[in-house]
Order: C-alpha cells, then sequence, then structure tokens
C-alpha cells in the first residue's frame, strides 16, 4: 500500500511541477516583454541564479559554523 500512495504522490506532485512549469514560462515570456529583452536572457539569468542559490547557502552556513571547509 505504501509503493501505491508513493507513486500516487509522484504522479500528482509531477502534474503540479507541469502546471507550475507553464505558469513560470508565460510569466517569464511577459516580464522578458516588458522590459525589453530575449526571453532567452531572462530565462538564463533564472537558471543561473537558482542554481547558485544553494552554494550560497551551503557557504553562508560554513561560515556560520566557522568551518573552513564547505559541508
Amino acid at each position: 500500500m505504501s509503493m501505491f500512495l508513493n507513486l500516487l504522490m509522484l504522479g500528482g506532485c509531477s502534474i503540479v511541477l507541469l502546471f507550475a512549469a507553464k505558469i513560470v514560462s508565460a510569466q517569464l515570456i511577459t516580464i522578458a516583454e516588458r522590459i525589453g529583452v530575449p526571453p532567452f536572457f531572462i530565462a538564463f539569468l533564472l537558471l543561473a541564479v537558482s542554481t547558485s542559490i544553494p552554494e550560497f547557502f551551503v557557504g553562508i552556513s560554513s561560515a556560520d559554523r566557522k568551518s573552513t571547509r564547505l559541508n
């Protein structure tokens, strides 16, 4: 029963993620048009920021613990 519930949750989350991606991409195009830049530029900027955020927080937490290792 637990396996079925996990698969059901995976399917539900996948559907939510699909709809969220459609909304984000539509808003991304709207923002790009209002600013006057190509949508690719905004998408590239969003990708760059979103992939750097985890590294930023790892660095902050390491500095908070006064650790020289990034873990």
